[in-house]
């Protein structure tokens, strides 16, 4: 199936972008509820991963449902509806105190983020030079992500009698309007057949890939308060320190967008898989301050780096951007699961065994990317004949 260039005007772009955030909020302030919820309501590290865990869940469900399905899909439509559905599962997180009502209700919020987050990548990779588009995104939602982790803390402290679901509910109503300014629907080329599911084996393989690095790399930033408690930080400069080392994001995605097609993509997904699961081991083990934001920088640095650049990567296998959302979509499924299975290894195991838990998932998910990529040339013939 081919497509043709997304016609997408300067401000329309800036709506995705600004709801690609929108759609990421639950994955930035997983940290700040993990550590809320164990300081504040009293759970235990399980329970509090569990609960974050499914808010992940949720937004995994919500954009893979859209990736299967991502045949003339009502875009600004469903963006819309999404947006209200968030605004309210998060003011009404902020009533109900009962564990288990919670947790259903983080999954409700988390798949309406999943819809939002899953329509930006798809109108992100339906166009030319997704690398680019997708790169400029994740540079924003990192700004945006670490403005968020910084002010939070203030917030909190200027207004008591706010909780942080209330903040966050605010802050989603304040940026529903950017939805309106989406495109109806996306671009293809007129006659293109309907279809269910994603179009080759290849981006099957590229989504697992993604599904297996997301589980690690979701339970060590979801325990990164956790890692800057032992670590020595005030619980009052956590905040502030992690949303300077969330900045180490940006080199990650800028670097995607600056190699884009121009090199053989397997060598510098290798290389970054290894940093990443390095820098891992710097933060769970952490002694200091340095160490620890460092170690933090690394794993986001890697992690966006590798979101973009296999969204990207996936615009060869399946130009209506399916295979992108789908992408999303495993990053938070298993950074779902992540979350709850990081909390079970550092009850019983403690947070060196996060960095085994990412150094084995990267060496799995650098196969899969392997043998996605390995199948390059069959994909391209499977292509030519949607032509």
């Amino acid at each position: 199936m081919s497509t043709r260039h997304n016609p997408t005007i300067a401000f329309t772009l800036l709506a995705i972008i600004w709801v690609y955030f929108l759609g990421n909020v639950g994955g930035w302030v997983a940290p700040e509820i993990v550590f809320s919820l164990i300081g504040a309501r009293g759970y235990g590290e399980g329970l509090a991963g569990g609960v974050a865990g499914l808010e992940l869940l949720g937004v995994a469900l919500g954009s893979l449902g859209l990736a299967f399905c991502a045949d003339r899909l009502p875009v600004r439509r469903m963006a819309i509806i999404a947006a209200i559905a968030l605004v309210f599962t998060e003011y009404l997180s902020s009533l109900l105190l009962e564990a288990t009502g919670l947790a259903l209700l983080r999954l409700l919020c988390g798949t309406a983020q999943g819809v939002l987050m899953g329509l930006a990548n798809a109108v992100l990779a339906n166009g030319c030079r997704p690398h680019a588009r997708l790169a400029a995104a994740n540079v924003v939602n990192v700004l945006l992500g670490s403005a968020l982790l910084f002010v939070l803390a203030p917030l909190q402290q200027a207004f008591t009698g706010l909780s942080l679901f209330t903040i966050l509910a605010l802050v989603c109503l304040v940026l529903t309007p950017f939805c309106f300014g989406l495109q109806p629907r996306l671009v293809q080329q007129q006659h293109a057949p309907r279809r269910i599911g994603l179009p080759n084996a290849a981006s099957y393989w590229l989504v697992a890939a993604m599904a297996v690095f997301a589980c690690g790399s979701g339970a060590a930033f979801t325990f990164s308060f956790v890692m800057g408690s032992q670590a020595g930080l005030a619980d009052s400069s956590i905040n502030s320190t992690l949303s300077l080392a969330i900045l180490g994001a940006i080199p990650g995605s800028l670097l995607c967008g600056v190699l884009g097609e121009r090199f053989k993509p397997l060598l510098p997904l290798l290389v970054v898989l290894v940093i990443h699961a390095l820098a891992t081991f710097s933060a769970a083990l952490a002694g200091g301050y340095w160490s620890f934001s460092l170690g933090i920088a690394g794993v986001l640095f890697g992690s966006y780096f590798i979101l973009p650049y296999l969204q990207g990567l996936s615009s060869q296998y399946d130009p209506l951007g399916g295979t992108s959302a789908a992408i999303g979509g495993a990053f938070f499924l298993t950074m779902a699961g992540g979350a709850y299975v990081g909390g079970a290894l550092v009850e019983v195991y403690g947070l060196s065994a996060l960095g085994w838990l990412v150094a084995g998932g990267n060496l799995v998910a650098g196969l899969f990317i392997g043998i996605a990529l390995y199948g390059l040339g069959s994909k391209r013939a499977v292509m030519a004949s949607y032509a």
